[in-house]
């Protein structure tokens, strides 16, 4: 019984940290990606007014 204590263990531990990495990459990219997003919308010209 304690070989499945320490599978589980260390499939958790596995898991955990290729979230951990996973998230940390995507959280990375994305916050650079929405700034060029940002600076794209910033650059564009403006609407021409209604009215």
């Amino acid at each position: 019984m304690k070989y499945w204590y320490w599978f589980w263990m260390i499939n958790f531990a596995v898991a955990s940290t290729a979230f951990a990495v996973i998230a940390a990459i995507v959280m990375v990219r994305g916050i650079q990606d929405l700034r060029h997003m940002f600076a794209r919308l910033r650059n564009q010209p403006a609407p021409p007014a209604r009215g």
